[in-house]
């Protein structure tokens, strides 16, 4: 037996307490902007390192937007950057208005070529044809161009000018039309029209949903009905959507009061939000089809 002194006996008694009952610790979360900093300066290490020692001059506005492009492809496939003329663009699609000559255009043997000019606009007015091929703009070769250049070189400022070269086949030579841009309206519903005894076909195909949408679908289907519809075509087909507002809308045309459209979700739960059916409906006896392919997406699939 060894005899312990009085000051070694509290330390033991100090020690096994301290094996009874652990030390407890609690682990603090990073703070967010803390992380958010260090990534950023990071960032900017990298970019810096690239202007300084890259063997070759670089495109400060290129590389930033591949930055940034990179950033997002890691998130999902519907978060986007929209820079001005993306917003532009974006305004367009929702509002279904534009300034320009008023014609669908494609490409064929590398030429841009007048898929059809829309009723009432400058092009139609000027005598465009399906078909006639647009061989320059403004003096300059449109040998090669694509779509999205001579689409943005036939949009302008309301009141101004395009002068553009075509060719139409059996004619030669070519000839100059000089047209007035103007505010073109596209509307969402194409076509509108009884294709059979009691059945109503309405079109928004290769449309998209803007803001007059459901106001077009219901003039529409109320003008089905009084001509004697007693079922229902609608064509979504190439329909890329638009608007999530109109497109609840435009169900509400069918479906019974208080019938569930469509959820909203945020991160966590912090929100969520169901909208449904609101007013009586217009067509909801009617028998429907829809027609969807695999170009119908986001609003069109709602």
């Amino acid at each position: 037996a060894t005899r312990v002194g009085p000051l070694q006996a509290t330390r033991i008694a100090a020690f096994l307490t301290l094996l009874i009952h652990p030390v407890v610790t609690f682990a603090v979360p990073e703070d967010p902007y803390e992380q958010v900093h260090r990534n950023w300066e990071r960032l900017g290490a990298v970019y810096g390192r690239v202007i300084e020692h890259y063997y070759d001059e670089v495109d400060h506005d290129t590389i930033m937007r591949a930055a940034i492009d990179g950033m997002l492809r890691q998130l999902d496939p519907y978060s986007q950057f929209f820079d001005e003329e993306g917003v532009r663009q974006l305004r367009q699609d929702t509002t279904g208005k534009f300034a320009g000559l008023g014609i669908t255009v494609g490409i064929k043997d590398h030429y841009p070529v007048v898929i059809a000019p829309i009723e009432g606009t400058p092009a139609d007015r000027a005598g465009l044809r399906p078909g006639d091929q647009i061989v320059a703009i403004e003096g300059t070769s449109t040998l090669g161009m694509s779509l999205e250049d001579v689409v943005n070189a036939l949009r302008g400022e309301q009141g101004t000018r395009a002068r553009i070269t075509l060719s139409r086949l059996g004619l030669t030579p070519d000839w100059d039309a000089v047209i007035e841009r103007e505010i073109i309206i596209i509307r969402s519903v194409a076509v509108s029209d009884i294709i059979r005894p009691g059945i109503g076909y309405i079109s928004m195909r290769q449309t998209r949903f803007s803001e007059d949408t459901a106001q077009e679908v219901e003039e529409a289907l109320r003008g089905l009905i009084s001509e004697g519809a007693m079922s229902l075509l609608l064509d979504l087909r190439g329909n890329p959507g638009g608007l999530l507002g109109q497109a609840a809308e435009v169900a509400d045309l069918f479906l019974p009061k208080g019938a569930p459209i469509v959820s909203v979700r945020e991160r966590a739960d912090e929100r969520h939000e169901t909208k449904v059916s609101q007013s009586k409906p217009v067509a909801a006896e009617l028998p429907l089809v829809v027609l969807i392919d695999g170009g119908s997406a986001s609003a069109a699939e709602i």
